[in-house]
């Protein structure tokens, strides 16, 4: 798994008791190659603490995109992978 970095504060923080999303930030994935001209795909990077009877994320996407064409999706977030301990 990549390294990434977070930057500034949350963007969102939920208050829920049992949250999809406790909070999400953005991140940029470390590069220990070169720092000079470099670039960053930025990231939104979510920290949740998933109920065992709940779907996982990548699940709700893979609905969502399955039934819509990708120019209405315009703008919605890409899923790009999870780590579950």
């Amino acid at each position: 798994m990549r390294p990434y970095v977070t930057l500034g504060p949350p963007l969102h923080r939920s208050g829920g008791f049992f949250p999809r999303a406790s909070t999400v930030g953005s991140a940029v994935p470390l590069s220990m190659d070169s720092i000079v001209d470099y670039t960053p795909q930025v990231y939104s990077l979510k920290d949740t603490w998933r109920a065992r009877h709940r779907d996982p994320e990548v699940d709700n996407y893979d609905r969502i995109y399955a039934h819509h064409e990708a120019d209405e999706l315009r703008g919605l977030t890409k899923y790009h992978g999870s780590v579950e301990r």
